[in-house]
């Protein structure tokens, strides 16, 4: 299929603009190249990371949801620049993009020289519209002599097993089920048989899709993976990590959580989905957990268990996923939280990818009920919030916690913008820090606190 046009989120088109050869130099463009985008001739351009070696597009494949792709390149100087089309040469229709004063071209084909229509999308019809995020949860037993053959043949057997016997249940009820091998659709709802597209399947889904605070209106499905763990399938070894220290010999034994993301067109046939979310499992299983922990090895002879966290920062407009070793402190991982901001060519302004900043966190309190307001006129806060008040986490605090909610509040905010990994403090835990002040009040004194002292205490 030849290449006509080139649709491009608006958050991405604004800030190649915006830029200039110092800014986003040696760059690269993710999206949906033509043959996943579920429209013939068309691709789409979402987002831009930096491009240095092999390790850097790793990086990027463990970052992204699976079903982003490289699509082509960001060019200001080519004879500067051929090691960036070489990383592109093997695309079927790779896109050059070009910015000259302020204004954004596209071209394909042989030599570049075919221009390409470019279409400006806007984010909420994208990711409302266009395109669904399956959100992957499932339990996999990984056991493995902490040796790099070893775990390559653990692995290996781990990629067969949900190949082979793997099955998804869509939704938080069940109303769908992905069944083993071929995907087979699976559900009592005569909406969901017959030939359908993932499109009619969200639809078919309905209320099970889930309300996102981080992106209203987003057509994201969460999904479970289900498969036989038992060791008698296997004959390695499997995975968290038990160490014998007397013998120098380090065995892995671990239950590891998988949680990936799929972006999936709407367009694409539903029979096609069962396929992308073993890929996007693969995918998890290779760039993250493998390369996670052979990382750890380089520099110690044990490993923990690699978790994953997903984040949706503000100048990405798209879902980016980091894993880090479950132990491992945030100052240790400072290091590789810079990589990530090197990688998507932002400033270390504020820290985005810290655990308390990840998505999809247990929480019991509203998520920013102020986005829900009917109303014109300037932003009330931004970013987001836990929302605490009264009575909440089974503690009676009626008629004098409002100052204590507060700051909760505001704590929680901080910690969902990355700010602190610290956990919101309890009304005791804030008593406890008024009581160093000069004043008669003792732990959890059930009378009103001026919302200045309790401020203070923090």
């Amino acid at each position: 299929m030849v290449l006509r046009r080139v649709d491009i989120l608006q958050p991405l088109f604004q800030r190649l603009k915006r830029s200039s050869e110092g800014e986003i130099r040696r760059g690269l463009i993710y999206g949906l190249p033509e043959w996943q985008s579920g429209s013939p001739g068309v691709t789409v351009a979402i987002s831009l990371l930096r491009y240095v070696d092999t390790e850097t597009t790793k990086l990027a494949l463990r970052s992204l949801p699976y079903g982003m792709h490289i699509i082509g390149l960001v060019e200001f100087n080519r004879d500067e620049e051929q090691d960036l089309y070489e990383a592109v040469e093997q695309l079927e229709s790779p896109v050059v993009f070009k910015i000259v004063d302020g204004k954004v071209s596209a071209s394909t084909g042989l030599d570049y020289l075919t221009n390409l229509h470019i279409n400006i999308v806007s984010s909420e019809v994208f990711w409302e519209k266009t395109v669904t995020t399956f959100h992957v949860q499932g339990k996999f037993l990984l056991y493995s002599m902490l040796e790099t053959p070893d775990l390559k043949d653990s692995f290996a057997q781990g990629k067969a097993r949900v190949l082979n016997q793997s099955s998804y249940v869509l939704g938080n009820k069940g109303v769908v089920t992905l069944l083993p091998r071929h995907g087979q659709i699976l559900s009592d709802k005569e909406s969901l048989k017959g030939e359908l597209r993932v499109g009619d399947l969200v639809k078919g889904l309905g209320e099970e899709r889930v309300e996102a605070y981080f992106r209203p209106g987003i057509s994201l499905i969460n999904v479970t993976l289900l498969f036989d763990q038992t060791k008698s399938n296997s004959n390695k070894k499997a995975t968290l990590l038990i160490s014998d220290t007397s013998a120098r010999c380090k065995f892995f034994e671990h239950y590891l959580s998988l949680d990936y993301l799929v972006m999936v067109p709407n367009g694409v046939p539903a029979h096609r989905l069962y396929k992308k979310l073993n890929m996007g499992f693969l995918n998890q299983l290779e760039f993250g957990f493998h390369d996670n922990i052979l990382d750890q090895l380089t520099n110690s002879i044990s490993a923990e268990k690699p978790e994953p966290f997903h984040f949706w920062p503000p100048f990405a407009s798209h879902f980016v996923t980091a894993i880090y070793p479950e132990q491992t402190s945030e100052e240790k991982l400072k290091e590789f939280r810079h990589e990530l901001h090197e990688l998507f060519f932002v400033r270390e302004v504020r820290p985005y990818f810290r655990r308390s900043a990840a998505l999809f966190q247990p929480m019991t309190s509203l998520i920013s009920p102020h986005l829900s307001l009917k109303r014109k006129g300037g932003i009330l806060v931004n970013g987001h919030y836990e929302y605490k008040h009264y009575m909440q986490d089974d503690f009676n605090d009626d008629g004098w916690g409002c100052a204590y909610r507060s700051l909760q509040t505001i704590v929680s905010w901080f910690r969902l913008q990355g700010f602190t990994a610290r956990p919101i403090p309890s009304h005791k835990e804030i008593q406890e820090c008024l009581v160093s002040y000069p004043l008669d009040m003792g732990i959890i004194r059930q009378t009103y606190s001026s919302p200045l002292v309790v401020g203070e205490s923090r």
